[in-house]
């Protein structure tokens, strides 16, 4: 899933956008777009669009009750899958 931020306002332009350079299984979410996050998509927008701010791509999702449980969450993510370290 590719989630593409925006300047507040401006998401249904950047809908428009995104659906004209990467197909239409993109939809509007909460200050982004989010759709399919395949590597073509993620250079095409990255190169052609005017409006996207930042390009993301979640590691994980989990519900959290407090800082502790948030904190105990993170540390359960395996980081060196996703950075070389």
């Amino acid at each position: 899933r590719l989630v593409v931020s925006c300047a507040g306002g401006l998401e249904p332009f950047l809908l428009q956008e995104i659906q004209a350079i990467a197909g239409s299984d993109y939809e509007l979410v909460r200050g982004a777009v989010e759709g399919p996050a395949t590597l073509k998509n993620v250079y095409e927008i990255c190169l052609r669009s005017s409006i996207a701010s930042r390009l993301l791509l979640p590691i994980t999702e989990f519900p959290y009750k407090n800082e502790d449980d948030l904190y105990h969450r993170l540390r359960q993510i395996h980081w060196q899958a996703h950075f070389g370290v």
